[in-house]
């Protein structure tokens, strides 16, 4: 290389290295400038707190639902439910067929939330009320004929929440998430009378024996116990009642029949707002019949899916907001379960 082109070298690098000095500080001086700007208060769009005022980071399934425009609730459907005496269909007051603007267990009328002209009760209106506080439309998915497969239906992800008068017990939450109970039922058993006098057992040995069912003054054969097919208390019975039969129904006013006869079945095992209905819709079955609180909770709780961690916290937060406002408690006296263990 010659000299002009090695002067010429040397006078290119210096040219590049004073641009770069240039670049940096009007870089510094820009940032000096921007964190000494004191004539706005507006937050920058960069900063966290900014972005969730704009909705930009919101959790991911609190963004699903917001991009859904609804919340998806799964409830067990109605299909093969016997409407009883009264011409109800479904499990009252929870889930029931409405009457076109008529809800036959939650204030007749206007004042019932209806869901699409089809169903109304209780969980209907705990959805309504949840969807009212996301500020989001409410879908119903009616499509599920077992409880079980309600559970199933979170746990697939086809639906948001289970509020579908669900126990919380151990088996399901292997599949799902459960939220803090907001009614406790409890576990009872519906018993034939005459049948207990045959083994001479007492409503007292009922209670004091589980989990097996025994007499003092004499052994007490298996005995045949009816509950709802896919429902908890076919996996409650499982571990109460060992070494009797179980034998599952899927519509308990089918398993009344068999009761009342005394000679196939010796009881029903629900919770007692079942049990209630039950003999409700029979009068003259409480003259053969006997109910016996086993004194066993039944906490009822909504379901959701394992990964939506963040819609479980809004969950447990809305139902402790609802308990404390009263609201909760408004809509049990709305639906008939105010007072005692409902509370």
């Amino acid at each position: 290389m010659n000299m002009l082109g090695g002067a010429w070298l040397k006078f290119a690098r210096f040219k590049s290295n004073q641009f770069i000095l240039a670049v940096l500080a009007s870089s510094c001086c820009s940032m000096v400038s921007a964190n000494n700007d004191t004539s706005t208060n507006e937050p920058s769009d960069k900063g966290a707190i900014a972005a969730v005022a704009k909705g930009g980071l919101r959790a991911p399934a609190m963004a699903r639902i917001a991009q859904q425009g609804s919340v998806r609730v799964a409830m067990k459907s109605l299909h093969n439910a016997t409407a009883n005496s009264a011409g109800v269909i479904g499990v009252a007051p929870f889930l029931v067929k409405s009457h076109g603007d008529q809800c036959s267990v939650c204030n007749a009328g206007s004042a019932a939330k209806i869901y699409d002209g089809k169903v109304c009760g209780f969980d209907v209106e705990v959805a309504y009320l949840l969807a009212e506080k996301l500020d989001t439309n409410l879908i119903i998915d009616l499509s599920q004929h077992k409880y079980d497969h309600v559970v199933d239906l979170i746990s697939w992800g086809d639906a948001d929440l289970a509020v579908s008068t669900l126990s919380s017990t151990l088996r399901r939450a292997q599949y799902v998430a459960f939220s803090e109970a907001y009614l406790e039922l409890s576990q009872t058993l519906l018993v034939n009378r005459l049948a207990m006098e045959k083994l001479d057992l007492t409503q007292a040995a009922i209670v004091a024996g589980m989990p097996r069912i025994k007499s003092n003054k004499k052994s007490v054969p298996a005995l045949t116990i009816a509950v709802e097919g896919g429902s908890s208390y076919a996996e409650f019975a499982d571990d109460l009642f060992k070494g009797h039969n179980i034998r599952r129904y899927d519509d308990l006013l089918v398993a009344m029949d068999a009761l009342i006869k005394g000679d196939e079945v010796f009881a029903i095992y629900a919770d007692n707002m079942q049990i209630i209905q039950l003999l409700n819709d029979n009068k003259k079955a409480g003259l053969f019949l006997k109910m016996v609180n086993l004194q066993r909770p039944d906490n009822i709780s909504i379901a959701t899916n394992y990964n939506d961690s963040s819609l479980l916290n809004w969950v447990n937060l809305f139902l402790r907001e609802i308990k404390m406002d009263g609201e909760l408690t408004a809509l049990k006296q709305k639906c008939g379960l105010s007072g005692g263990l409902y509370e």
